[in-house]
């Protein structure tokens, strides 16, 4: 009877849980939906900028570190795309080449898949960075890092 109890709470609780995550998912799409207008990065690098003048309540310190951080990870996006496309030109030629050399290729694969990597991971940390600006803790992981250097509860509050 216990293991049956013990079943059904396990089940009832990741039933709720998926209800709610299904609920964020459907409001996540329709904010992506409305984005129909965005077409280009251009589109979204004018929408960023134009975000952070018209936000009220920032202050000059905040609105002047998140331009910067604006720029610079629009650098880092501008070197990952340059790379991207020499990687991808030769790739392409590799492929209609009668020297065709599979290893090569398949390099060529590593490093775009690592570029891309980079890539997501440059974005990630610029989303941490304007929390961080902003001042926003992500309480996840300061919880995570709480348990990991086996703190007492509640040291990070």
């Amino acid at each position: 009877m216990k293991i049956q109890y013990g079943a059904l709470l396990i089940s009832t609780v990741l039933l709720l849980q998926g209800c709610g995550h299904g609920a964020l998912e459907k409001r996540l799409d329709a904010k992506i939906e409305a984005e129909s207008q965005i077409k280009t990065r251009a589109d979204v690098t004018r929408e960023a900028r134009d975000s952070i003048l018209g936000v009220p309540g920032l202050s000059q310190n905040q609105r002047s570190a998140l331009l910067e951080l604006r720029e610079a990870t629009r650098a880092q996006m501008d070197s990952f795309t340059v790379q991207s496309l020499r990687l991808r030109s030769v790739l392409v030629k590799d492929l209609i080449s009668t020297a065709y050399d599979e290893n090569e290729v398949q390099l060529i694969k590593n490093r775009i898949r690592d570029l891309e990597d980079k890539r997501v991971s440059a974005i990630f940390d610029g989303v941490d960075e304007a929390n961080r600006i902003l001042g926003r803790k992500n309480w996840k992981n300061w919880r995570a890092m709480e348990d990991f250097l086996e703190m007492p509860d509640g040291y990070i509050d």
